[in-house]
């Protein structure tokens, strides 16, 4: 029997450049399924099966030309404004494409080119996100219908992606009123008292009276999560405001990280609120998380905070190798345009790594404290994600916390939301 000879695609370029080869890398190795091949002008072109691609600024005869704006090619950052965001480009009259560069808009977003040119943050210091549309994912069934026809006649069935998904919740705040001191507990039911906030302060009188811990949620999730689809991500240790006032060095708190390991889920870092740009802190943190439940090779920053490329390139240099931070903090969607895993791109050093990222499309405080969704509102509208990210076969993840199980305070309606969306994202999984 004749031994089998794939026909790759042959993509004739003016030069191997790191920005050229991740994209192609990711565009159509990862998320596609086509084996591609580099070539440039002045190597041979037999006839084949499968015809030349020019991905160049210069006309090549005999080629299917491919529009090419050139920022592939380049190692340095445009200043802001200069890249159009659409990357026109004129077609020669050979080329079935559109007339614009979809391998620059591709890398153009999942680099978070636009990061790196402007310095407006929000209060949080987190990147401002306008577009969460799912546009590369529409991007790649467009490169698909042009390409497969081609490629597949003479090819072994390319590998299909299906949907899959996964839960992750944060634990900022392992106890609201537990292990804080009867003088915290107290002095704090004075204030909620005095400033009318009736439903917390009942909570205090109950747990003082029989011990109802509000966040200790344990049971809940245990039996709403599916252990082997669910991250824990634990905020261990920090000293801002914004942090949490437990640390990992408690007995108790490591008793609690050690119970979820125990019970098969999946453990991470929640680096403090400082961490982002702190190298120190992160290492530190992640050996104290380490002393308790082993190797960990999984991140998610408090608040989604991260600073391109100091946090990400401190992470990888740690250990990490699954980075959760990919969410626009305001709005619901695909931060970078991409429904599914990619691994990071650092701009400013231009080089691939091996750092992945894994984007989440749906969080708790989004629905609940930007948008203003009462629970009734929210579960269709994560439906609808979830929806979305099934029909181009990417990787649901949904953002929670562990306060949102409690049905106390703000989150009072929100655990049946959660069940259902969880029965909802395995109903879509079988």
């Amino acid at each position: 029997m004749a031994e089998f000879k794939p026909y790759p695609l042959i993509f004739v370029v003016e030069a191997e450049h790191p920005r050229l080869r991740y994209t192609l890398d990711t565009v159509l190795k990862e998320a596609l399924g086509f084996a591609f091949v580099l070539q440039t002008p002045d190597v041979p072109r037999p006839p084949g099966k499968i015809p030349y691609f020019n991905y160049s600024s210069e006309p090549i005869p005999n080629t299917v030309s491919i529009p090419c704006d050139g920022l592939l090619y380049e190692s340095h950052i445009r200043p802001q404004g200069s890249v159009e965001y659409l990357f026109p480009a004129d077609s020669a009259e050979n080329s079935s494409f559109p007339a614009a560069d979809p391998f620059s808009f591709f890398f153009y977003r999942l680099s978070e080119y636009a990061a790196y040119q402007s310095a407006e943050r929000d209060v949080h210091d987190r990147y401002l996100v306008t577009n969460t549309e799912p546009d590369l994912e529409r991007l790649l069934r467009l490169l698909e219908a042009q390409f497969a026809p081609i490629y597949d006649p003479h090819n072994l069935p390319r590998k299909r992606r299906e949907f899959d998904y996964e839960i992750t919740i944060d634990v900022d705040h392992p106890w609201k009123f537990r292990h804080k001191g009867a003088k915290v507990v107290l002095g704090s039911g004075l204030k909620d008292l005095v400033q009318g906030r009736f439903r917390t302060l009942a909570e205090r009188v109950r747990y003082l009276s029989i011990g109802k811990e509000p966040f200790e949620v344990f049971s809940e999730i245990k039996r709403i999560c599916p252990a082997e689809k669910t991250t824990l991500f634990f905020l261990v240790a920090g000293d801002h405001a914004n942090d949490s006032r437990f640390s990992l060095r408690m007995p108790a708190y490591r008793d609690l990280v050690q119970q979820y390991k125990d019970a098969g889920f999946s453990i991470g870092l929640h680096p403090s609120y400082l961490a982002y740009l702190d190298e120190a802190r992160i290492l530190a943190e992640k050996k104290l998380l380490e002393s308790v439940v082993g190797p960990v090779h999984r991140s998610r920053q408090h608040y989604l905070r991260y600073r391109l490329p100091e946090t990400f390139t401190y992470l990888a240099d740690a250990g990490i190798r699954e980075e959760y931070s990919i969410c626009p903090p305001s709005l619901l969607g695909a931060k970078t345009g991409l429904l599914r895993p990619y691994y990071w791109f650092d701009l400013q050093n231009n080089r691939a790594t091996t750092l992945r990222l894994i984007p989440a499309f749906v969080m708790d405080r989004t629905l609940q404290q930007y948008l203003k969704m009462s629970p009734q509102a929210a579960l269709p509208a994560i439906k609808s994600w979830v929806d979305q990210v099934k029909k181009w076969k990417g990787k649901f993840v949904l953002i929670l916390h562990n306060e949102t199980f409690s049905e106390t305070g703000e989150w009072r309606g929100w655990r049946s939301v959660i069940a259902e969306t969880v029965a909802y994202l395995q109903r879509n999984e079988s």
